[in-house]
């Protein structure tokens, strides 16, 4: 019997499923994270501190470079069509005089041939022949002219005087029959009523006997520099930029002040009455045939400006143009918006450094509090230094289309010859009347947000046979009341009648407070005269001050008080006002952009009193709740141990401490709208409502990890860096 043992059959292979550990997340590791993120933001913020810094650069040297381009650039062009027009007029003269010579003209000829060269010629003056009695076709004194008057020309063969004679009057006819054709000295012309550039160039005859040439008489040209003037106010200067025209000898030909031309000053005159050594440079430099860019800072009015000069070739005389610095350098809007951005970007460069500095990212308690600290410091500083750019801005350098201040003189003139040019092209247009007048302020004093009241005097000249039928005062439209106005005193000076009163107004005038207490005002007197229904233009009396620089403060008392406030600065200004009503008046003149004198003065709120006042008890109450947050805890514990309920009890008394505060702000300000000052009131009440929600969560929200987190730790490290940023952020807000 065989023994078999039953095949064993293959059992198939059972799979075991594979046991699958599960991942563990992978920790991020926050100091590398803070580390890295620090050193690409640091280097981020670098890079757009050093970026906004290059642009701001750029963008005040370009303004600056652009304003010498655009004085050179206007200089040239005026001195090329100056030299232009005045070699016309010389190869006219010339011309002429060899035609004579040559006797291409006849003597009746010689009528028709000056008609033809002043119609050819719309800016000559005149031009004209004088013969010596000799050499004249009925041998007596013969000059026959062609003048424009009018916009009409009119001939003339007669002389007033006898300009043979060797005397002054006439050196126009004798000095070239001496030392040949030449440009003389610019003088004023009576007759003509205007300053006169004049080139004359003697001509011959044949002598009948010797066979020789002899002189005969004079060929002369005028050109009016009235001319010029209109030409030069017409340069794109700015509001208060002009040009002026020196002689060989330093003399003004032309200029706003058209008293330095008719008196016969100088530049060297100029810079004495100025007290200005830069004037005198420039004239020096002037009179060698130089050209060049002179800066100069006038001690009268402490203003600067840049002069182009350059030479005429034709006659040697030299052409200057001013440009003043305030003019372009404060366009500062756009400067100002570049500092604040640089503070922020140097403030986020100067965070992450201290980061990286401190080696807060170790997360070291104590390297924490320094980064915190340094924010805290660098949000501090930012605040103040918004507040020094916005104390620093200049209300006479904020310029507008409808709003001149007036400076000087010159800027004055040259407004008032531009208006008159304009008026001009109007048929029925009356010619101004100008009135100057002069103002000072003794008191000032606010009665309400929007009411002033203002005592002092105001005076004006009348010019005899100019002002006669001007009646005599002016009006304050801004007066609420019925003004106050005693006459003072009348007297007399030369031709003129000058009339000063005492007034006292309350002025209402509508008052900016929403950057209170960095704010400034600017109380206006605003001035029309009593026929304002005509072409009356009240000017600024300059003579009548000393200084003119607005922050010497012409026309206010030294020992002006004023409560809370110091005077800043003083000066006068034209507004361009413009009205939706003639008041009745066919062809009223002052309905559109009529300028309106105003005397401006510029007070500066006294900050000492709103920083104890308002600040110090805000910096109080936000340590007082940062301490409530700081001792706060579950339960009471020791004598500092604070719970919940204490919290919101201490935080409750701050509030209504703050809301007291700022009542009285409003009720001292009574002011529209939101004041700068009241957003830090806004930024207590929600630390004070955070402060609150925290001691609630920290005791009731076991499980919010960012505030457990080592005994309420991230609260108290937030606390300062969110309140001075929110305060940053708007002082940034209210002033960018």
């Amino acid at each position: 019997m065989e023994n078999s043992t039953p095949p064993v059959e293959p059992q198939p292979l059972e799979t075991q499923p594979l046991e699958t550990q599960p991942l563990e997340p992978k920790k991020i590791n926050w100091s590398k994270l803070v580390y890295k993120s620090s050193i690409v933001l640091s280097i981020l913020s670098g890079f757009l501190v050093a970026g906004l810094i290059f642009s701001y650069w750029y963008e005040k040297n370009k303004t600056e470079q652009v304003a010498k381009a655009n004085a050179k650039e206007e200089a040239e062009k005026a001195v090329k069509t100056i030299d232009q027009n005045l070699q016309n007029l010389q190869s006219s003269v010339t011309s002429i005089a060899n035609n004579l010579t040559e006797e291409k003209i006849s003597d009746i000829d010689l009528p028709d041939t000056l008609r033809k060269t002043m119609e050819k010629n719309v800016n000559f003056f005149d031009i004209g022949v004088a013969y010596l009695p000799s050499a004249a076709p009925n041998n007596q004194l013969y000059i026959p002219t062609y003048r424009r008057k009018t916009g009409k020309l009119i001939f003339a063969t007669e002389s007033s005087y006898n300009y043979t004679k060797p005397d002054q009057k006439s050196e126009w006819f004798n000095r070239p029959l001496k030392e040949g054709a030449m440009w003389l000295d610019p003088f004023y012309g009576e007759g003509a009523g205007a300053v006169l550039a004049e080139y004359s160039s003697p001509f011959y005859q044949v002598d009948a006997q010797t066979k020789q040439k002899k002189v005969a008489g004079v060929v002369y040209g005028d050109y009016s520099l009235q001319d010029l003037k209109v030409m030069m106010n017409a340069l794109n200067l700015g509001k208060t930029g002009y040009g002026f025209l020196l002689s060989k000898t330093g003399v003004f030909i032309s200029h706003p002040i058209d008293e330095y031309i008719k008196n016969g000053n100088s530049i060297f005159d100029f810079a004495k009455e100025r007290n200005t050594e830069g004037y005198q440079q420039l004239g020096e430099k002037a009179i060698k045939g130089e050209s060049g860019l002179i800066e100069v800072t006038d001690k009268k009015n402490g203003l600067s400006s840049w002069i182009f000069y350059k030479p005429i070739s034709s006659t040697g005389w030299t052409m200057g143009v001013v440009f003043f610095k305030h003019e372009v350098i404060t366009n500062a809007d756009s400067l100002q918006k570049k500092q604040t951005l640089i503070c922020l970007a140097l403030i986020a460069f100067l965070f992450f450094s201290s980061i990286l500095m401190f080696r807060a990212y170790t997360g070291k308690r104590s390297r924490i509090w320094a980064v915190v600290y340094t924010s805290n410091l660098l949000f501090i500083s930012g605040i103040g230094y918004i507040w020094y750019l916005a104390w620093n801005e200049q209300s006479y350098e904020n310029s507008t289309e409808s709003k001149i201040v007036l400076i000087g003189r010159a800027g004055l003139n040259k407004f008032l010859d531009l208006r008159e040019q304009q008026l001009s092209t109007q048929v029925k247009a009356e010619k101004p009347i100008y009135i100057p007048t002069g103002v000072f302020v003794q008191s000032l004093e606010f009665n309400t947000a929007n009411n002033v009241t203002i005592t002092g005097y105001i005076w004006q000249r009348f010019t005899k046979g100019v002002n006669d039928k001007v009646t005599r005062g002016f009006v304050m439209p801004e007066s609420v009341d019925k003004i106050d106005v005693t006459e003072s005193y009348k007297r007399k000076e030369g031709d003129q009648e000058i009339v000063g009163w005492y007034f006292r107004a309350k002025l209402r005038q509508s008052f900016d407070y929403s950057q209170y207490p960095l704010d400034y005002k600017d109380v206006w007197i605003r001035l029309w005269a009593k026929d304002f229904d005509k072409n009356v233009i009240l000017t600024p009396d300059f003579d009548s001050y000393p200084l003119m620089n607005p922050l010497s403060k012409p026309g206010v008392a030294k020992d002006l008080v004023l409560s809370g406030w110091y005077l800043d600065s003083s000066f006068f200004q034209y507004y361009l006002n413009s009205y939706n009503t003639n008041f009745g008046i066919t062809n009223y003149v002052g309905q559109s952009h009529f300028p309106e004198l105003y005397f401006t003065v510029v007070i500066r709120r006294s900050l000492l009193p709103i920083f104890i006042g308002n600040i110090i008890p805000l910096a109080v109450v936000s340590f007082l709740l940062f301490s409530l947050l700081s001792i706060t805890r579950k339960k009471a514990d020791g004598p500092l141990g604070f719970t919940a309920k204490d919290s919101i009890q201490g935080s409750s008394a701050l509030l209504f401490i703050v809301l007291l505060n700022q009542i009285n702000l409003r009720n001292a300000i009574a002011a529209y709208g939101i004041i700068y000052l009241e957003y830090f009131y806004f930024v207590i009440y929600i630390m004070v409502l955070l402060v609150i929600i925290n001691s609630l969560l920290f005791v009731f929200g076991s499980k919010l990890r960012l505030i457990q987190y080592e005994d309420n730790l991230v609260p108290k490290l937030l606390y300062w860096p969110t309140l001075l940023g929110m305060l940053l952020m708007i002082t940034v807000g209210v002033f960018f």
